[in-house]
């Protein structure tokens, strides 16, 4: 079993070959997914432009679900470099088309999270509100209606 020294250098290993495989197979559904992990991996050595770019790449090709996950990590990564307006664009455009892999509840919950963490609760609320609502015996529902009523400490 071959090991790294750290995450970052495990990263642009598996970066070569992911690379390798998307620029040689490229027009393949491998060669695809291959070029959506170089993306991940380029996030994981820090490499945030060059993730951006690969990302972009993989959000405008006609697999929708593939597409689909490029936006999420593409939305991640806007939001990780403090640009929240394309985060919420992207997690916008996510939840108003979903997909199999990226279900409009998850986009909708990373969106209130998003809210959450710039300090507009109320934003998040009115999400978490329409989730449970809409939603309620699904998993988004089940974890909005906890982001309404979190239960007291002495219930867990």
């Amino acid at each position: 079993m071959k090991t790294f020294p750290s995450i970052v250098e495990r990263a642009k290993a598996a970066n070569a070959q992911f690379s390798d495989i998307a620029s040689r197979y490229g027009l393949t559904p491998s060669g695809r997914i291959a070029r959506y992990f170089a993306g991940l991996t380029y996030i994981e050595e820090g490499n945030n432009q060059a993730a951006e770019d690969t990302l972009k790449k993989v959000a405008g090709g006609w697999n929708g679900n593939l597409a689909a996950l490029a936006k999420f990590a593409l939305a991640q990564l806007y939001h990780d470099s403090a640009r929240d307006p394309q985060a919420i664009d992207l997690y916008n455009q996510l939840a108003a088309k979903p997909t199999v892999t990226v279900p409009a509840g998850l986009a909708k919950l990373q969106l209130a999270a998003l809210y959450e963490s710039e300090g507009k609760a109320d934003d998040a609320k009115k999400i978490y509100a329409a989730l449970k609502q809409d939603d309620a015996k699904g998993t988004a529902g089940q974890l909005a209606a906890e982001k309404l009523n979190p239960a007291s400490p002495q219930a867990r």
